[in-house]
């Protein structure tokens, strides 16, 4: 969901940076307004822990995520990196309640890696998200 924070808001976001999770909510719900068919696709054969770019200590992860769920895929990326998604994350949390995605781990199926889906929680099989 932060793509878009830097995507859509330019010149005057760093005003946004206070309410960060309620910003990034708010432009996913203009996204599925105007473009219904928004697929996320996540390269998570690196990832970052800390301030990034620059002062983030890489963890090899060795995973692609994809889905049309911005807020299921966050929530899995989450759940990789440690996170409880709908405790640690607020814009997870805020979004799941309002109904613009899943956030809840447990409700959702990884298709493909079984071993990436037992390290999130996530269960496995065919999946609409």
């Amino acid at each position: 969901m932060k793509n878009a924070f830097g995507g859509l808001l330019n010149e005057h976001r760093h005003w946004t940076h206070p309410v960060i999770h309620e910003t990034l909510v708010d432009l996913l719900m203009i996204q599925k307004k105007i473009h219904r068919g928004v697929f996320a696709v996540m390269d998570g054969t690196f990832v970052g822990d800390g301030p990034g770019p620059r002062c983030m200590i890489p963890h090899v992860k060795n995973v692609l995520l994809a889905s049309s769920d911005q807020v299921a895929i966050d929530a899995v990326a989450a759940k990789l990196m440690g996170f409880d998604p709908m405790k640690d994350l607020e814009f997870v949390r805020l979004a799941h309640d309002l109904g613009l995605g899943c956030g809840d781990p447990r409700d959702i199926e990884i298709v493909g890696d079984v071993d990436a889906a037992k390290r999130t929680g996530t269960s496995t099989g065919p999946s609409r998200r």
